[in-house]
């Protein structure tokens, strides 16, 4: 298994104000700028981060401190700095420029429904939502195309439903990230996943080295699993629609109940 991820996150000047990043730090999705610890790009106003990928938890701490501590020392200059926010709100100058009013580069998915989801609307708010979406790779991908859907299925139970309990942002969620949300990943030259990007969760977890822990040990929970979730959903469906309520809904009561149903952690 390797995980790595593309978090986005705002920055703010000294006064605390959100500032958009278009054309102070380079990079695109297609060009995406490198740097010592992997790659960095200006995503809408908000910046993007792809570490160095990891195949053990240490090293997916040690690569996302890294790579967040370069950005800090980038932004130096320009007088402004990360903020690990799942939400933003910026003025309308700051987002006057065509880039601003793009939302996702590509489709994504949903793996309850099976189907295409729709982008957000970004023409009647200011606010812009940063996603905390880890790329994972694993060999079962490469043997059974329907284990990528099972893998997102299990994640919402081992990663997204406690990230209910784990995040205070609920507003994010009204843009985009809703349960199941994934993007199916192939190896290519460029890109070294074969398995899924899992697309629900919100930047939280990037507030600390024990969260990070947090993340790779709910993917490592979700493979490990998948084939439990899959009896589970099997032998009682209707869990599913009250994991999706949940978890579109933000609903802490409801996602605690689940958790100690289900028997996944929510501890840090």
């Amino acid at each position: 298994m390797q995980v790595s991820s593309d978090p986005e996150f705002p920055v703010i000047d000294s006064n605390g104000v959100h500032r958009s990043i278009i054309g102070k730090i380079g990079g695109s999705k297609r060009e995406p700028r490198a740097i010592k610890y992997g790659h960095v790009q200006e995503d809408n106003v908000l910046i993007e981060m792809n570490p160095i990928p990891s195949d053990s938890r240490e090293g997916f701490i040690l690569n996302h401190t890294n790579i967040l501590r370069e950005i800090s020392e980038l932004l130096k200059p320009l007088d402004l700095s990360v903020d690990i926010s799942a939400t933003a709100l910026f003025s309308d100058d700051e987002l006057e420029h065509k880039l601003a009013k793009l939302a996702g580069c590509e489709p994504d998915y949903d793996a309850w429904h099976m189907c295409e989801n729709h982008p957000p609307d970004l023409s009647a708010t200011n606010m812009r939502s940063a996603g905390g979406h880890l790329h994972v790779s694993f060999d079962d991908a490469k043997n059974d195309v329907n284990r990528r859907i099972e893998v997102v299925r299990s994640f919402d139970i081992y990663g997204t439903l406690p990230s209910v309990l784990l995040d205070d942002n609920v507003e994010r969620r009204k843009l985009y990230g809703k349960a199941g949300c994934y993007r199916p990943k192939y190896a290519t030259n460029q890109d070294p996943y074969d398995g899924v990007e899992l697309r629900s969760l919100s930047n939280f977890w990037l507030g600390s080295s024990d969260l990070m822990g947090w993340a790779y040990d709910a993917v490592e929970s979700a493979i490990l699993n998948v084939d439990r979730v899959v009896n589970i959903t099997q032998e009682t469906p209707e869990i599913i629609d009250r994991v999706i309520s949940s978890i579109n809904n933000s609903d802490r009561n409801e996602a605690q109940d689940l958790c100690k149903y289900l028997g996944v952690s929510y501890a840090i």
